[in-house]
């Protein structure tokens, strides 16, 4: 009986690390997800200023990828002040990462009409406003 309940212990308390355990990696997880709404700054998107290049690609669903530092080679800095008031916004999603994607697109339906423009050399609204940011 004594054996019995000490393995019954044994188990329980097993059950209650893995939990831990598995709380503490999902919270650790959402953490590095965070991400903040920029409304400042400068930001870099690398290549050209063409309408095509300020254009996310069909899997880019996250938005068009820019950066923080200035990457080497042709880039453009966007002044992230000037999206303000309008359908964008800049996201910090990573330590050098920023995403320009359109505001309230939970269901990404903006994001992959904005990806599909690419197909017509990036005529899409999205892309004009992210020109005229660039400073």
């Amino acid at each position: 009986m004594k054996k019995a309940i000490l393995l019954t212990l044994v188990a329980s308390i097993f059950i209650l690390f893995s939990s831990f355990v598995i709380d503490k990696t999902k919270t650790k997880v959402n953490t590095e997800l965070s991400e903040t709404v920029l409304t400042s700054g400068t930001i870099y998107r690398g290549g050209s200023g063409t309408l095509y290049n300020l254009t996310p690609r069909l899997t880019d669903l996250t938005g068009l990828s820019t950066y923080y530092k200035k990457p080497s080679g042709k880039s453009q800095a966007i002044n992230v002040a000037k999206l303000q008031g309008t359908a964008l916004e800049a996201v910090k999603d990573g330590s050098n990462h920023v995403s320009i994607r359109p505001k309230n697109d939970s269901n990404k339906v903006k994001i992959k009409a904005w990806a599909a423009a690419k197909a017509n050399n990036g005529d899409h609204a999205y892309s004009r406003i992210v020109k005229n940011a660039i400073d």
